[in-house]
């Protein structure tokens, strides 16, 4: 398997009943597949910015491109923030599938692209990504390795 979706869904299989990272409910379940959905796109467009400004040749970056994909970027970033605003992931000690993988996507994009995002624009997705990043299952796995 090769999709992060794909990944997701089958280790979500193996985990077993009782055990998923994903809620029952199908109103949450729709809403953590929404946030899934928008922080995969932002990674995806974290990946393309990276590879192409790191490994195009100037004489071929097309700026029509780059300036589409960044927008794409920042709309998954404001429809993320808008999410959290009107309804908070919980930071009960607790993660769950959606609140991960929009903290992943946050660090990640930070890493790799920093200059792609405004901060300051996205106050609900950083603190949501402190509050994750300081639980156990992320300190444990630093993401410089």
């Amino acid at each position: 398997l090769m999709d992060s979706t794909l990944i997701i869904d089958y280790l979500e299989a193996l985990a077993g009943p009782g055990c998923s990272l994903m809620p029952v409910s199908i109103d949450q379940r729709l809403r953590a597949l929404r946030l899934i959905g928008l922080g995969l796109a932002a990674s995806e467009k974290s990946v393309q910015l990276f590879f192409f400004n790191d490994s195009a040749p100037t004489e071929i970056q097309f700026q029509p491109w780059v300036e589409r994909v960044e927008g794409q970027l920042a709309a998954a970033y404001s429809a993320l923030e808008r999410e959290l605003e009107k309804q908070p992931l919980k930071t009960d000690g607790s993660i769950d599938q959606a609140g991960i993988t929009l903290a992943v996507a946050w660090s990640f994009t930070n890493l790799v692209v920093p200059d792609q995002v405004d901060a300051a624009q996205f106050p609900q997705i950083i603190a949501f990504t402190a509050y994750a990043e300081g639980l156990e299952a992320f300190v444990s796995i630093p993401i410089d390795g």
